[in-house]
């Protein structure tokens, strides 16, 4: 091998491993924003104190992960759209049907105990209406599909166009977050299909702007009392804070754990819910841990992110996590690709 395609090999691996740092970063972000939401509902620590960090969190983390998830789509249509097609229902739309069941039937077997109040009949209706965190994975696949047939170049401006649309619906309802969030999308498409990418880092003084413009959206949001991260006003903060973020992960390369857990982020979103749910229950119902708010955050946020890390980790000895969409087997390579 030649040293310049050695240099484009280092670059290429270099581009993979901030990507893949920056979703452990979010996967981090998304189990300490539904740790502090599951403890402000039990009642643990004062909401007042737990509402900026919320907000902070909220504002940017969520378009954070649909604007990674848009950097490979091009790359992954270049294989033709049949393939892309059985890829994107192989890891993303059984993921979501399969761990709906398992976040539903969780729900159903410790309603007493959970912050959830869960009926089965929603269970019947995730063809339309995703349970909680699932809408991630039902909207994503929606998204996808819109990129393939009509190409990234139309699917920004329909993007554009509908965005404004998701503020006449409410905040958490599924229009809503497939109206707003599908912008963050195809923005990452076309990112991820620019020359260079793999060259590309983001500059210090860049970074530096883009804390400040995400710093100044949440500071002038709170000191507002505006409470919805999701809405259009909050666009330059959701954009500033994921830029930061993508600064952060690219500092952060070396960092091989972060990586790793990055490159099972989805095990970590699909199952953090439960487990934090199981810990908390065991330190209040059972230990009967006095409610503090700080221990119990701490132990939700490591328990939330290693926790599912192990599992994934048994499943994949066990050669079970392809049943569980955490991994494509043979079978599922050889089916994409047929």
């Amino acid at each position: 091998m030649d040293d310049s395609a050695g240099h484009r090999l280092t670059r290429e691996r270099q581009r993979i491993v901030w990507q893949d740092t920056a979703r452990g970063l979010g996967a981090m972000l998304v189990v300490a924003g539904h740790v502090e939401r599951g403890l402000m509902t039990a009642g643990i620590g004062a909401a007042q104190v737990w509402h900026p960090l919320d907000f902070a969190i909220y504002t940017f983390h969520m378009p954070l992960f649909m604007l990674l998830s848009g950097l490979n789509v091009q790359a992954s249509l270049a294989a033709g759209r049949r393939a892309f097609v059985r890829s994107k229902l192989l890891t993303v739309l059984y993921p979501y049907v399969v761990w709906s069941w398992v976040i539903g039937l969780f729900w159903l077997a410790f309603s007493g105990f959970t912050n959830h109040p869960f009926q089965w009949q929603s269970l019947l209706m995730i063809g339309w209406s995703p349970i909680t965190l699932m809408w991630f994975l039902y909207a994503l696949f929606i998204f996808m599909m819109v990129v393939m047939a009509i190409g990234p170049g139309r699917a920004i401006w329909l993007a554009i166009a509908l965005f404004p649309f998701a503020e006449f619906f409410g905040r958490d309802t599924t229009l809503h977050q497939v109206l707003h969030f599908m912008l963050f999308f195809v923005v990452g498409v076309l990112v991820g299909g620019a020359p260079g990418l793999q060259r590309w880092r983001v500059r210090p003084w860049v970074a530096g702007g883009a804390a400040l413009v995400y710093g100044a959206a949440v500071a002038l949001a709170l000191s507002a009392g505006f409470a919805n991260y999701n809405s259009v006003l909050m666009l330059p903060g959701a954009l500033g804070g994921s830029m930061l973020l993508v600064w952060v992960a690219q500092q952060a390369e070396g960092l091989d754990w972060l990586a790793w857990g990055g490159r099972r982020a989805m095990a970590i979103y699909v199952m953090h819910v439960p487990v934090t749910a199981c810990l908390r229950i065991l330190f209040q119902k059972v230990l009967h841990v006095p409610p503090m708010a700080l221990p119990y955050g701490v132990v939700g946020l490591l328990g939330g992110v290693l926790l599912p890390l192990a599992a994934v980790e048994v499943m994949r000895r066990l050669a079970l996590a392809p049943w569980f969409g955490l991994a494509v087997g043979p079978r599922g390579r050889a089916w994409i690709k047929g």
